[in-house]
């Protein structure tokens, strides 16, 4: 199966566009580290309108294979939370930055909050380059995020979102995980993406750790979450600066 069979299968509950749909992916091969060792597996991007999509990026961005990048609603696409990267800023405001946090966490000791100051503490213009450097960092130390399903599911209710991730990972990201020959950590982001495919997780014979999804409101707040995805991270040899 592929790709374009994962999309195909899951056509029938979709919200996005194949485009849209095709972009996410650019952005993720692009992220790829050549060798993995950890994933992060989430739920989904979020719903992108065609509207959204039709905005560019400004063009020193392009893809690996040369292409512009699009606007997606993805947290590798740099214009979903730094407005200042697209040709027409007025789309998007700065979105709120957990996620950003997460994959921060993954480079640097995480203690307190204070630890996210120099990430998201400095000026638009030092937290946009912070943000290129990291993603750089992540692919470099083999980090690599994944999403349970290839197409934007909030919105839907549980029944579609369990029936869309069941269907990915059978026609694409399964496969995609069991290819990944240094894999050693997979760390599940959101209890749907855990319960849905609990089972299936066992079967890639990898160490799984999950956390919640960072906009989930959690008793005592999402700090124990970031040390805990950094103490992961540091057991695989994460060089930080």
């Amino acid at each position: 199966m592929s790709f374009e069979e994962a999309y195909r299968a899951c056509r029938d509950l979709l919200l996005d566009s194949y485009e849209v749909v095709e972009e996410v992916e650019k952005y993720r091969q692009d992220c790829r580290p050549k060798t993995v060792k950890v994933v992060l597996l989430a739920e989904s991007h979020v719903h992108t309108t065609e509207k959204e999509f039709s905005k560019l990026l400004k063009k020193e961005y392009r893809h690996s294979d040369g292409t512009r990048c699009r606007y997606v609603r993805f947290v590798y696409c740099l214009g979903s939370s730094e407005s200042q990267v697209l040709e027409q800023p007025e789309l998007a405001k700065r979105r709120r930055g957990q996620f950003w946090r997460v994959l921060y966490s993954c480079m640097h000791p995480i203690n307190s909050n204070s630890d996210f100051l120099p990430f998201d503490g400095v000026s638009a213009e030092e937290r946009l380059n912070e943000k290129i450097s990291l993603l750089g960092e992540l692919k470099a130390n083999g980090i690599w995020l994944v999403d349970a399903s290839i197409v934007g599911i909030n919105g839907l209710d549980r029944e579609a979102r369990d029936e869309i991730i069941q269907k990915c990972w059978e026609t694409s990201v399964g496969q995609t995980l069991r290819r990944l020959k240094d894999l050693k950590q997979i760390i599940v982001i959101g209890e749907t993406v855990h319960k849905a495919l609990a089972d299936e997780l066992k079967e890639i014979g990898v160490n799984v750790d999950k956390v919640p999804q960072p906009q989930a409101r959690t008793p005592g707040g999402y700090l124990p979450y970031y040390r805990k995805i950094s103490d992961i991270c540091q057991r695989y040899g994460v060089k930080s600066r």
